[in-house]
């Protein structure tokens, strides 16, 4: 099974404050991996694996005029009818023939 994957111009929940103001949904501008945990110094990336946006070793410009360290970013899953597959890539759950799908969440 294919790992989540963060991409530029994704929509993610932003947490403002350091992580501690309510979420917002923002789009990811920019991506940069940083040298180091906690540098400001990295490599601009288009995508990264989800597993690796921890801490402080990612930072991210969103389409609010802010910027965030990795740890107040997390996936947004904003179309209920989508579903992931577990290769990454939302399915509309309309496509999927009901005697498929699991109404039980």
């Amino acid at each position: 099974m294919q790992e989540e994957t963060l991409t530029k111009y994704d929509e993610v929940l932003w947490r403002g404050g350091w992580g501690k103001d309510p979420e917002q949904i923002v789009r990811v501008e920019a991506i940069q991996v940083n040298e180091c945990n906690g540098s400001k110094e990295g490599v601009l990336v288009d995508s990264i694996s989800w597993t690796k946006v921890t801490e402080r070793n990612v930072i991210l410009d969103l389409d609010n005029g802010h910027w965030c360290w990795a740890f107040q970013a997390s996936p947004y899953y904003g179309d209920e009818d989508v579903k992931l597959t577990g290769d990454d890539e939302p399915v509309d759950r309309d496509l999927i023939p009901d005697s498929y799908q699991d109404f039980r969440g």
